[in-house]
């Protein structure tokens, strides 16, 4: 084995070339079988990672010659120095993470001071007060010692690793917990597994007190039926879950299938197994184990649509009553605009006229002695066995029109004279008040439907406002309690005021075949099928009865205007 050159005995060969010859030491150059070139190349890049150990006479015998450079003296930089600058530099940017190569505006190197001061405190010798370093940490620049991280992990029941994580994401891990808990931090399900919380920033509405084993299990099997990717961050503000509705549906099931059900997901005090041990466990094959797992998500979510948050049930709660109270002063409008512009006005006339046409049915005047009517007038009534005016006033039209020797102009003269378009106009306003009336009762029968449904929403409104209540207690529980890192917390119960919201029909079993659910949508198609045909029928004879009566009126409404006299014109009055 060749013998090793001490730094010595370089020196000593270096100097020597240098004494003999002019030229400066290349990379390849060689002395007497020596690499004088290699030893100057690796002394050199020693020198610059500070590996190069030598005492202080050597290397100015090394500098002298030109092999490495001299080393600059730098004036050693104070704690408090680093301190003040790290400070200034985060009251600047107050946002901007700090690493390794960050520098400032002056090109000191921040990220360096950084590394300095953590490694300082955690083996207990940085020399500051207590106050300093609180500032320090308060500024997100100085993270916790290794023994407090290891006393924060024993606390939350979590490894040194995940407080670490949390804190250099998110700063000190008690205002995490506190931001988390308010929601205004969203995690997906990876960075919950990644920081190692147990409890989903969801408020649980339960009548007994359930662990957040159970809680999270519970959120995870709703989200299941939505297929939430696991690396999307889940909005949870003001969500909340009804656990009393979620074991009533669960109840409904056949007992095989709700001990499926619970095994897989791990609920109602049951462990989380797998399928092949679900498949030991209960001698069930796997297929039926999948097709009822897949069955129990398709109910879940057709009866337990999505988790609840608060603002939609202030939402609901406000539109509901608005849409109500606009629907209902609508139809008052109406009604009201109905009696005093038709009704009131249309109702007086058909008075006047009523009156005016019974007075003169009583009129006893002799024909024989009416001096208003002509001769051929008077004669054609006589003919008719007609006596007095009274008996005229009541012929109809087509009764004059009949009436031995009535030619036009007698016609005319006996419509005027006697006033028999009263009678016509009287019909008209009777068949416009007829409608009036129908379309009153209409309106009036819409405003107590509606009075109705505002009850029915009223006591919806006072449940909405129960589970309102209900939510904000148990939201200051779970902002007050540190339950977010374990899984055997218990959550207290909050009542059960809540279940008056779900009203929805549950179905009697989730196992029932597809082809009895195509016979009932079979079913509910046929009933409708009849129903219409029903209304179809019913519709065509109203038609053909309106037809009847708008043919007759248009007959009598034609001889008078035939014989110019003037009728009150139905569409006038609407």
């Amino acid at each position: 084995m060749a013998k090793q050159t001490s730094y010595e005995e370089k020196c000593a060969i270096m100097e020597e070339y240098y004494q003999n010859s002019s030229e400066k030491i290349k990379a390849k150059t060689v002395y007497k079988e020596y690499p004088i070139g290699n030893w100057q190349a690796n002394l050199r890049a020693s020198d610059r990672r500070g590996q190069l150990h030598i005492v202080d006479s050597l290397r100015k015998r090394f500098e002298k010659i030109g092999v490495i450079a001299p080393r600059e003296r730098k004036k050693p930089i104070s704690m408090m120095h680093k301190y003040e600058t790290l400070l200034r530099f985060r009251k600047n940017f107050p946002t901007l993470k700090i690493t390794h190569k960050t520098v400032d505006e002056n090109g000191e190197p921040i990220g360096v001071y950084r590394e300095d001061l953590q490694i300082m405190y955690d083996v207990g010798k940085l020399r500051l007060s207590k106050e300093e370093i609180q500032e320090l940490k308060d500024a997100g620049i100085l993270n916790k010692s290794i023994e407090e991280v290891e006393n924060l992990a024993e606390k939350y029941h979590i490894t040194p690793t995940q407080v670490k994580k949390i804190e250099y994401f998110f700063g000190d891990i008690e205002k995490f917990m506190k931001d988390y808990k308010s929601g205004n931090i969203s995690l997906s399900m990876e960075q919950m597994n990644e920081f190692g919380i147990e409890d989903f920033n969801i408020v649980a509405l339960s009548s007994r007190p359930i662990s957040v084993r159970e809680k999270s299990s519970l959120i995870k099997m709703l989200l299941s039926t939505k297929e939430i990717n696991p690396a999307q961050e889940l909005d949870n503000k003001g969500r909340f879950i009804n656990v009393d509705y979620i074991y009533e549906l669960l109840n409904r099931l056949p007992t095989q299938d709700r001990s499926i059900v619970e095994l897989f997901y791990g609920i109602n005090g049951r462990q989380k197994t797998s399928r092949i041990d679900i498949t030991n466990q209960l001698h069930v094959a796997r297929e039926t184990i999948n097709k009822k797992i897949e069955r129990f998500s398709r109910y879940l979510s057709i009866n337990y649509p999505e988790i609840q948050t608060k603002n939609s049930l202030n939402a609901e709660q406000i539109k509901a009553s608005l849409d109500l109270s606009q629907e209902r002063k609508t139809a008052e409008e109406q009604l009201e605009r109905l009696i005093l512009d038709y009704e009131t006005v249309l109702r007086q006339e058909y008075k006047t006229l009523t009156n005016k046409y019974n007075k003169g049915i009583s009129d006893e005047t002799q024909i024989s002695v009416c001096t208003y009517l002509s001769t051929r007038a008077r004669n054609s009534l006589m003919k008719a066995g007609i006596s007095t005016i009274g008996q005229a006033r009541r012929l109809t039209l087509e009764k004059v029109a009949a009436l031995p020797n009535c030619g036009e102009k007698t016609f005319i003269e006996l419509c005027d004279k006697l006033e028999l378009k009263l009678r016509v106009q009287i019909a008209i306003l009777q068949q416009l008040l007829e409608e009036i009336e129908k379309k009153k009762q209409e309106l009036q029968l819409k405003i107590a439907g509606i009075t109705d449904i505002q009850k029915q929403e009223g006591n919806r409104i006072d449940n909405i406002n129960s589970v309102l209540e209900e939510y904000d207690s148990a939201f200051s529980r779970f902002v007050s309690e540190e339950n977010i890192f374990s899984r055997d917390a218990q959550i207290q119960p909050t009542g059960n005021a809540h279940n008056k919201l779900f009203d929805a029909k549950i179905l009697n079993s989730v196992s029932q075949d597809a082809r009895g659910e195509q016979q009932v949508s079979k079913t509910l198609l046929a009933q409708k099928k009849q129903k219409k045909i029903k209304i179809t029928k019913e519709y065509r004879s109203l038609q053909k009865a309106l037809k009847g009566q708008s043919d007759k009126q248009e007959m009598l409404e034609d001889i008078l205007r035939k014989y110019g006299i003037i009728v009150l014109d139905k569409k006038e009055n609407r």
